[in-house]
């Protein structure tokens, strides 16, 4: 990835928009005609976005099958080809779920839009994924039966209102619910069967081949695999789904409280005495307050809950209208209003119909950022009003709306997304509220799905364990990632992260290419080399597991070579582009990392040593001084001996150490400053003085034409490695580097908390944009003791290639001479008769008194 500010927006996922063009051809024969293969970008562009406020990328082709043997048919070739296939609804989603990140193919199943068996006494049908849940709605009108979910705001049986075109297939991909599901249930309870495309092309039918009982406990729920499953598993061509009576009485209700507490209290009333409420829903007082606005109304400008009522008979709707006029009475509730009549419905649903377009009007101008979570109902008065409070202290203005029934609410915010810093704003109060969702059991998304901007909270919501059964059930059934892939992994987090922050529009995503043999052998032999591209040919289980028992941390598989040739040569690419475009920096989120790997052998998750690489192969090219900071919680011993022996390439290695019982426990060597981290717990305090104390002092003095970073994530707040780094410190790091000026390349080496990850790639590539480092707390707390002993041991055995010990005691000289205090004469060498030192690591309970010169005023505050 190639950062440059204010560049042009360039992205290429290997050679797949090229792909596509080639395949174009194909395609057309497939489907029968060019005018369901759109080429032209003004064609595609709508396939690039949802109603979501995330970057948009286009597809590289869209394409319109007609039948589900041309899905299969168009997956195949994907699949074989490894272009990416996302499957297109009606782009209403909000959480950027069908925008392609990694270019490919859009697969748009308008065209397969009919309804292929109507059962009327099984209360069932078969439809298409193109059918809109109106469209079927109005087929089947006339049966008497209808299809209850209901993710918009159509409120009622009589009037269809706003947002009305979701297919139904689509619905089922996210697990839609909405306002009717507290009685008739949400999409994974009105499923019967489905037919899906696989990865590979393979179609299958969930319950098997025309089976739609009610019930089943034969095998596994496939079904409930594929629902919400975002197209990420396959491309979902059919679904029998359950219908409902239409009810022949309807009615309705609206009545306001004085506090949120006891509008929930109601609906907790009405839920414990199986009263069998249709729709119950929620706006709160600034909701009132704007639909009152927008629709010249007078309702009273309290919290307020809406009903509806479905019965067989008037009689049986009017007793579950004075059922719960008496306990909304009871919790004091006013001015209960109902209605019989479709009129009198229609109108007293009319501010729930208007809610979100009412928000906007309040606000001229401005878009809609709708937030989803979901919680258990006994704490939806404690988060509600807490989230009114976050909203009022942030400064913003938002309203709430919610399936109460369920514990579903939505914040919708009015926002001007030219403003960055409201944009800033509404994303960090939509991460409060989704957190607080959590806290107390909750979920991150009742209903509109993961897609983009929910992915960073899988890990926190479901355990790492839970998160990688999923991520192996879809690597088990899409081995090659083809389907919508944007979801499951860290670097797809991170591209999830970066486009929700606009960070990509920003950046030119660099084409993959595979690294040379020859590039790859400039740090490892040709025998070790051909030993991992011969796993290619690896198919056996138990000859792979074999091959892995050889090295330490490591299991290939018959991908391994292609990743890792793929990994490398992204970094050699990254590399010429920065050197070849002064003032570019660069970051490549490329796996399998590197760092570990050495001369012969694979180690510790990597295969190649990419930036090992990366330095021989600047040096070919003619840079004269390479320098590779490496701040992963493990040493790079990899790094150190591949560079060991070049006096144009300097290692700085900051890493935990613990007096040498922290894997890999390496020594330094002539060109190599190793920093030993030797207790657990640093953070930001002592990174910081790391950078300034050390590294920069070290840059300064040796003054490297290129500088390459092993950037691991693993020192991070929350991860396993149990350091404090916060994300704002990797971009402060970063920030430092490119204030310098100096070509600079990261190469992401690991973490293990995806989500830590994903923020601290976000700060990261944040500073390569923008070249400055960002603002700090000042009053960080003094680094801790161990690290200035670890800090003055490194200058001091490390003066063979640096004359930072000499200029850190001129410095505080000067400083002392500015206060009238005497100068430090006594020579370091004294020190070397006090005990031999072979490294900053033999150093463990030796006292430099120069210490608490150079660093006291970090110690003591004083010179």
């Amino acid at each position: 990835m190639l950062a440059k500010q204010n560049h042009q927006i360039k992205r290429f996922y290997s050679s797949v928009p090229q792909m596509c063009m080639n395949l174009a051809n194909k395609f057309e024969s497939m489907l029968g005609s060019a005018e369901y293969v759109k080429i032209q970008e003004s064609h595609r562009t709508p396939y690039g976005h949802d109603e979501g406020h995330f970057q948009p990328k286009i597809p590289d082709l869209v394409l319109l099958p007609g039948s589900t043997e041309e899905v299969s048919a168009i997956v195949r070739v994907c699949n074989e080809t490894k272009i990416p296939v996302i499957p297109f609804g009606t782009g209403t989603g909000l959480e950027g779920g069908v925008i392609p990140t990694l270019g490919g193919i859009s697969l748009d199943l308008k065209r397969m839009n009919q309804v292929l068996e109507m059962n009327e006494v099984d209360f069932d049908c078969t439809v298409q994924p193109g059918i809109t849940r109106i469209a079927l709605n109005e087929w089947i009108r006339n049966t008497g039966l209808w299809f209850s979910v209901d993710p918009g705001a159509d409120a009622s049986l009589i009037t269809w209102f706003l947002i009305t075109w979701f297919y139904v297939c689509g619905m089922v991909a996210t697990g839609a619910s909405g306002t009717t599901s507290v009685r008739y249930g949400t999409m994974k309870s009105n499923v019967k069967n489905l037919e899906v495309v696989l990865p590979n092309g393979d179609i299958i039918d969930t319950r098997g081949k025309n089976r739609r009982p009610w019930k089943s406990s034969a095998g596994y729920n496939l079904t409930d695999l594929f629902i919400g499953s975002e197209g990420t598993l396959g491309v979902i061509t059919s679904a029998c789904v359950n219908l409902q009576a239409r009810p022949p009485a309807l009615g309705a209700a609206v009545c306001p409280f004085d506090e949120v507490s006891q509008a929930i209290e109601t609906v907790v009333n009405i839920r414990q005495l199986a009263i069998p409420i249709a729709r119950v829903e929620f706006l709160d007082q600034n909701q009132i307050v704007a639909c009152n606005l927008h629709n010249n109304m007078s309702m009273h400008e309290r919290p307020t809950l809406f009903f509806e009522f479905h019965g067989a008979t008037e009689r049986e709707v009017e007793d579950q209208l004075q059922s719960v006029k008496e306990l909304c009475t009871s919790n004091q509730g006013t001015n209960f209003n109902l209605s019989i009549d479709s009129d009198g419905i229609r109108q007293l649903w009319k501010a729930r119909h208007t809610a979100y377009y009412a928000t906007l009007k309040t606000r001229p101008n401005s878009k809609g950022l709708l937030t989803d979570v979901c919680v258990p109902i006994s704490q939806l008065p404690h988060i509600i009003c807490a989230i009114q409070n976050d909203i009022q202290q942030s400064g913003l203005y938002g309203t709430i709306v919610g399936h109460v029934g369920e514990g579903n609410f939505h914040c919708i915010f009015p926002i001007y997304e030219e403003d960055k810093n409201e944009m800033n704003a509404v994303w960090n109060l939509s991460d409060k509220i989704v957190r607080r969702a959590l806290s107390v059991g909750g979920t991150c998304t009742g209903e509109h799905g993961i897609g983009l901007g929910k992915m960073r909270y899988m890990e926190e919501e479901f355990g790492g364990s839970t998160l990688e059964l999923m991520k192996n059930i879809k690597k088990m059934l899409d081995p090659n990632n083809i389907m919508n892939p944007v979801s499951g992994n860290e670097n797809s987090l991170c591209c999830g992260e970066l486009y929700r922050s606009n960070l990509l529009e920003k950046c030119c995503l660099l084409e993959s290419n595979r690294a040379s043999v020859e590039d790859i052998c400039l740090v490892h032999s040709a025998d070790y080399v051909e030993k991992i591209k011969s796993t290619q040919n690896m198919s056996n289980k138990e000859e792979l597991e074999e091959f892995s028992s050889n090295y330490e941390f490591i299991y290939v598989n018959e991908n391994t070579w292609d990743a890792a040739s793929l990994s490398a040569g992204c970094a050699i690419t990254l590399m010429e582009n920065v050197l070849k475009n002064p003032g570019t920096n660069g970051f490549a989120a490329i796996r399998p990392p590197g760092h570990h790997a050495s001369f012969d052998a694979a180690c510790g998750v990597c295969i190649f040593n990419n930036v090992a690489i990366c330095a021989k192969k600047a040096r070919k090219l003619g840079v004269d001084r390479v320098l590779i900071v490496d701040w992963d919680v493990h040493a790079g011993q990899g790094t150190q001996y591949a560079v060991e022996n070049d006096t144009g390439i300097r290692l700085i290695s900051i890493h935990r150490f613990e007096h040498g019982t922290f894997w890999p426990n390496l020594p330094e060597n002539k060109n190599t400053i190793n920093v030993p981290l030797n207790q657990k717990g640093y953070g930001d305090s002592e990174y910081a003085s790391i950078f300034n104390f050390l590294v920069m002092p070290v840059i300064a003095d040796w003054q490297p034409q290129l500088i390459l970073v092993s950037c691991g994530f693993d020192a991070a707040l929350g991860d396993g490695a149990k350091e404090e780094v916060t994300p704002g410190m990797y971009g402060y790091m970063t920030g430092k580097l490119t204030s310098l000026g100096i070509p600079l390349c990261l190469f992401f080496e690991g973490g293990y908390w995806a989500q830590s990850i994903a923020y601290c790639a976000r700060f990261t590539l944040n500073a390569l944009i923008v070249k400055e480092a960002p603002k700090i707390d000042l009053h960080l707390s003094k680094p801790h003791p161990s690290l200035l002993e670890s800090l003055f041991s490194t200058m001091y055995v490390s003066e063979g290639w640096s004359n930072i010990v000499n200029i850190w005691l001129n410095y505080v000289n000067e400083l002392r001479r500015t206060n009238g205090m005497r100068e430090i004469t006594t020579p370091k060498d004294e020190y070397k008769s006090k005990r031999e030192i072979s490294g900053p690591y033999q150093t463990r309970g030796v006292r430099f008194s120069i210490i608490s010169a150079i660093f006291g005023v970090l110690e003591k505050n004083e010179l």
